[in-house]
């Protein structure tokens, strides 16, 4: 399984106004897997009532997103992964831009190897 540790730019703070306050920095991000990608999209589902009444589901692709993340992250500091919402959203934001970034560029490289094996047998251009 894949893995890419780098320090975030604010870190995440437990603990605050305590004598156990904490500033976690070292992040370690996972490949995702399926099961993963299954529970995201599964928390990220609302029922809602449509204009003729009838409860349809509705997948926020920003929640899906955040899902995601959230069981990507290894640890943060001594934090365990993956972090609850209430945790992602104690972020900064440019701590969540860099984690997003990260967690795509990691995807990106991923799909990038697993197409590197694939052969054009027809010439087609595809594989």
């Amino acid at each position: 399984m894949a893995k890419m540790t780098f320090p975030l730019i604010h870190g995440l703070v437990t603990g605050k106004g305590t004598a156990d306050e904490t500033k976690h920095i070292q992040v370690e991000l996972r490949e995702l897997n399926t099961k993963d990608i299954v529970e995201s999209q599964l928390a990220s589902e609302r029922v809602v009532i449509g204009e003729n009444g009838k409860a349809v589901a509705y997948c926020s692709e920003v929640m899906m997103g955040l899902e995601m993340l959230r069981r990507q992250i290894l640890v943060i500091g001594s934090i365990p992964g993956p972090l609850d919402m209430k945790q992602i959203y104690q972020l900064h934001p440019e701590d969540l831009k860099l984690l997003t970034e990260k967690a795509d560029a990691m995807d990106s490289l991923l799909t990038e190897v697993s197409e590197r094996g694939r052969t054009d047998a027809d010439g087609d251009g595809t594989h």
